[in-house]
């Protein structure tokens, strides 16, 4: 047990960076950030439930609201799962180290499937933590149903997690080379969260009485292809105590089984795996330089190249784009509704709605989707053991930079104009409002891209054991989604706190201005302090 504990705190220090958090950043604690961080995104998340919990409660259905929040977490966490459950578990760098260590097989299994927990049971917790205050807030205080549910949402994450595991284990014997692994995985995943966006809209856009048939139809159906879920539902809203032990024997058993079934074949897995044919790193030495081709073209290639190879890296930062598209066009299909709703909001406080605020407000949409995650708040920690390759390569760092931030606009700006061309066809409002509720987004998204490569430059890892950590959990991915976090409501901020006492144009006006400013900050921040950062990174 003491080899467990001890695996699991290095495991976690590594994870988390904690060793990192205590240094201090310029007097302020990092791990200080991080709190409010995860604090501000609690807080989003919860008023977001809430507002979601006076839809079910309208339609007498406020239980449902639990069950929503047990099948959205157990389905992202097994998506999630599955693409990082084989680098977590078998294909990691320091596997010749831990057998090097007499600790039983079991308990290093034990240990990588625990970090694999506790990172999953952060979203877990985040989801229904929110769920339960917002219940609680409008239905009234059961401490029998908080106790239940909170033991359902410690125990939530196991079986989806088990579930994932095998299933990746098993897809890692397809006979299909590691690029279209990648690939098929990428729109596997890419695929099920379009749908579950696409429905969740779809139910939105209907009336209360459809509303109420549809949840009913979702509460049918959810029962027969997930009855672990419904076995939650069923101890939290009904109190079934049946079901209840049921769900958590059938958790935690499954979880044990599966640490004690591959404890004891962990070196024979590790050994049919690492006979599979493994992705090689690109190398920008196997890529002839062609100077007529030009440096950022060929850097623009390398980077295309690496950004297909890692599966996690793709899914990280396409999702923000196609959520864009799809809820932009969802929320513009639904302009009738939604223009009767909000008219009703805004007239108690004498404002008058026209479709140009829609335009505005697709456009805020369209800058916290986008520029959410970007693909250059890693992409130098990802050139892992190799950075020393761009380093030495006879190639400006300017055009360094520009691949990188090339290939985030290629995946933001389309995503950019294809949902404000639709929302604008279908709502119809002055055309300069269209464009500059366009040009707003773009210039944040370029101002992300250049922020994200600069924090990547000060905070790089290069001596990660699989690239997921440098894509989710480094620093630098946190301080860009921090910032926007931050830029996003500073934004609807300024419209719904100027539009009683401004003309719109003028408010148009001030957001474009602010997008201009940050804009120029970022680009001085990168092209003058951020060349010199990377200049001086040893190679």
């Amino acid at each position: 047990m003491n080899n467990f504990f001890t695996l699991l705190k290095y495991s976690l220090i590594d994870s988390f960076k904690l060793n990192k958090l205590k240094k201090k950043q310029s007097g302020l604690r990092i791990e200080l950030v991080v709190g409010l961080v995860y604090l501000l995104i609690f807080a989003f998340v919860t008023v977001y439930m809430f507002a979601f919990m006076q839809i079910f409660n309208e339609i007498g259905a406020s239980d449902l609201i639990f069950l929503f929040a047990i099948v959205m977490s157990s389905f992202i966490t097994l998506i999630s799962t599955l693409t990082k459950a084989n680098v977590y578990i078998f294909r990691t760098k320091d596997y010749e180290l831990l057998m090097g260590l007499p600790i039983e097989p079991r308990v290093i299994v034990a240990t990588k499937i625990t970090n694999l927990y506790i990172l999953n049971f952060i979203f877990v917790f985040t989801i229904c933590g929110a769920v339960d205050i917002s219940y609680f807030i409008v239905c009234g205080f059961d401490i029998i149903t908080l106790l239940i549910s909170l033991v359902v949402i410690f125990l939530l994450p196991l079986f989806p997690i088990v579930l994932s595991s095998v299933i990746a284990f098993l897809l890692g014997f397809i006979p299909f080379t590691q690029k279209t692994k990648n690939i098929l995985s990428t729109i596997l995943y890419v695929s099920l969260s379009i749908l579950m966006m696409v429905g969740y809209f779809s139910i939105m856009n209907v009336t209360d009485d459809q509303f109420a048939l549809s949840i009913s139809e979702i509460y049918q159906k959810i029962g027969n292809l997930y009855f672990l879920g419904l076995w939650a539902f069923e101890a939290i809203v009904n109190k079934n105590i049946i079901k209840f032990l049921l769900f958590i024997g059938v958790s935690i058993i499954s979880f044990i089984l599966y640490v004690l079934v591959v404890g004891k074949y962990f070196l024979n897995i590790n050994n049919l795996l690492n006979t599979q044919k493994t992705l090689k790193n690109y190398n920008l030495k196997n890529e002839k330089f062609n100077s007529s081709k030009g440096e950022i073209k060929t850097l623009l290639f390398k980077e295309l190249k690496m950004y297909l190879g890692f599966p996690s890296y793709i899914i990280n930062t396409i999702i923000g784009p196609i959520m864009s598209i799809i809820a932009i066009v969802m929320f513009a299909l639904q302009y009738d509704t939604l223009k009767v709703t909000i008219e009703t909001l805004f007239s108690s406080l004498g404002i008058t709605v026209n479709q140009n605020i829609f335009l505005i407000l697709m456009g805020l949409l369209n800058v916290f989707f986008v520029s959410l995650v970007t693909t250059t708040a890693s992409s130098v920690s990802l050139e892992g053991k190799s950075f020393w390759i761009i380093k030495s390569a006879p190639v400006k760092t300017t055009s360094v930079f520009w691949s990188k931030i090339i290939l985030n606009l290629l995946i933001n700006i389309p995503a950019i104009f294809i949902s404000m061309v639709i929302a604008s066809f279908i709502i119809k409002g002055n055309i300069v409002f269209a464009i500059a509720s366009t040009i707003i987004p773009i210039l944040y998204s370029i101002s992300g891209a250049f922020l994200g490569l600069y924090f990547n430059i000060l905070k790089p890892n290069f001596n990660y054991d699989n690239p997921i950590k440098p894509v989710k959990q480094d620093l630098p991915v946190l301080f860009s989604m921090l910032i926007s976090f931050g830029i996003s409501i500073i934004c609807f901020g300024l419209l719904l706190g100027l539009i009683k006492f401004l003309e719109l144009w003028l408010i148009l006006l001030i957001e474009l201005t602010i997008a201009i400013i940050f804009f120029t900050i970022a680009t001085t921040l990168l092209f003058k302090n951020g060349v010199k950062k990377f200049e001086n990174i040893a190679g």
